[in-house]
């Protein structure tokens, strides 16, 4: 299966195709929406890993790891608690020390453990204590992999946050989104998160632009295209759920990349933010996970960023409208989305 660079995709026989490897390189800032697909190693024959070294830094770690032949690895990080795993295939353990773990004193990270997870696949697992951000580079011959461990930060990132709803309609009213059982107005509930939200980016250095602090005139495609021009590098929208069944509750985030488009060349970016706020929302809230969905909204689908639409809670439902008109749940929301924005720019 090929894919074309504007997202297309199709089948092509195998025997008209030549395919080229290239060594891992050290790793660039990607930009959102355009992270490159990690290069295959060139050596894929049998190996070990012969040790592994860490060395403390101002603010963070380097945790050096090195194999007898190339290293061919792959990685990812989990949450609950903060982990990023580094397996190594077709490889064995052959360490020069005992033991599976290696006792760190560092405020960002914990501990780096190591086992042989399968016969011939070796793991790595660094556990984290707070939020962190993972840079990858290898050796001239591809035998030793070093892996910069720091705070992340979101410095220099334009990120647009837009309270939903709130909207001036003929007549002079305001749209007020979804009212809850006891007359709570949605747009109020997620003007005052998207508030917090843009404080939050601020105190890490981000630019931050809302697209309203009030009412607004703007419609939901100019919300967008407040974003566009100013070519932002993330478009956030903020939202509370209703359902005619009062009983429904719960948390889920949108985005939008249907393959079929130009907005499926940044799938992966458009899934992985919203997969990232949607977990930090849920362990931080506490509230039925719905998950992370696809949904054809028009702030989603004329933002040419990567973009997702958050829906915090059920203002239809009481017990939740009563969460969502609480200072305190409100601030751990606007923090929860903060947490996976920054997830976003910073792990791997």
């Amino acid at each position: 299966q090929v894919e074309t660079r504007n997202g297309g995709q199709g089948w092509i026989a195998n025997w008209l195709v030549v395919l080229r490897t290239v060594q891992n390189q050290a790793s660039r800032s990607a930009e959102p929406g355009d992270r490159p697909r990690p290069a295959l190693p060139l050596y894929t024959g049998s190996n070990k890993l012969l040790d592994i070294e860490t060395k403390p830094l101002p603010d963070g770690l380097l945790v050096s790891i090195a194999g007898e032949y190339p290293l061919n690895y792959s990685h990812f990080s989990l949450t609950n608690p903060r982990r990023l795993v580094i397996d190594f295939f077709n490889t064995t353990l052959e360490l020069g020390w005992e033991g599976d773990f290696l006792p760190v004193n560092n405020e960002l990270v914990s501990l780096v453990r190591v086992g042989q997870f399968t016969e011939d696949q070796a793991r790595v697992v660094i556990d984290f204590n707070d939020l962190f951000s993972a840079g990858f580079s290898m050796s001239e011959d591809g035998k030793r992999l070093v892996v910069k461990l720091q705070p992340p930060t979101i410095k220099g990132k334009t990120i647009v946050i837009d309270p939903g709803h709130g909207s001036l309609q003929p007549g002079g009213w305001s749209d007020p989104g979804a009212v809850g059982p006891n007359g709570v107005y949605e747009k109020d509930i997620v003007l005052d998160i998207g508030l917090k939200v843009a404080e939050l980016l601020t105190q890490e250095g981000a630019a931050v632009v809302l697209t309203r602090t009030g009412n607004t005139v703007l419609s939901l495609g100019e919300r967008a295209q407040v974003a566009n021009e100013i070519n932002a590098d993330l478009f956030v929208s903020i939202h509370a759920n209703a359902s005619t069944s009062p009983s429904l509750t719960g948390t889920a985030t949108y985005y939008y990349a249907p393959w079929s488009t130009q907005l499926g060349t940044q799938r992966a970016a458009r899934e992985k933010l919203a997969r990232y706020v949607q977990q930090e929302l849920v362990q931080e809230l506490q509230r039925r996970d719905i998950g992370t969905l696809e949904e054809n909204f028009s702030v989603l689908r004329n933002t040419s960023m990567p973009s997702i639409l958050v829906e915090t809670a059920f203002i239809s439902n009481l017990e939740e409208e009563r969460l969502l008109s609480q200072e305190a749940f409100r601030q751990k929301a606007a923090q929860a989305v903060v947490r996976g924005i920054i997830r976003f720019f910073a792990e791997p």
